[in-house]
């Protein structure tokens, strides 16, 4: 059984300025192993299994 670990980003993106650097910080999440699973509401989910997590 994998065993995950979860991070939720809530960007406040009305402000036009922050969508750069939320793709930024998605692009230096993926390249630690973070997948997206949720974007409902405004917030973004990501998973990734947990090291020794079996």
């Amino acid at each position: 059984m994998t065993v995950w670990e979860y991070k939720v980003l809530e960007p406040n993106m009305k402000i036009r300025d922050r969508i750069e650097a939320m793709e930024r910080e998605f692009n230096r999440i993926g390249e630690d192993g973070w997948e997206l699973c949720s974007d409902h509401g405004g917030s973004y989910t990501f998973k990734r299994p947990r090291p020794g997590g079996n």
